[in-house]
């Protein structure tokens, strides 16, 4: 009886750390960039490094 219980605490404990997880995260929204030769519209999540080229057009000079 008290191993089923715990088992309950331990499983709800889990389960409510898994869904901060999944919060957090959906709380950062991705950062829109558009290239200025091709005219394409990309996106990066905001945890990688600022775009250094267009994934369509491969150019490096894409924001001017």
């Amino acid at each position: 009886m008290l191993l089923g219980t715990l088992v309950i605490i331990a499983a709800i404990g889990l389960l409510s750390v898994g869904l901060a997880i999944v919060e957090y995260r959906r709380r950062f929204a991705k950062l829109w960039f558009h290239c200025q030769r091709c005219d394409h519209d990309f996106s990066r999540a905001p945890h990688l490094d600022f775009a250094r080229a267009c994934p369509r057009c491969g150019a490096t000079d894409w924001a001017t």
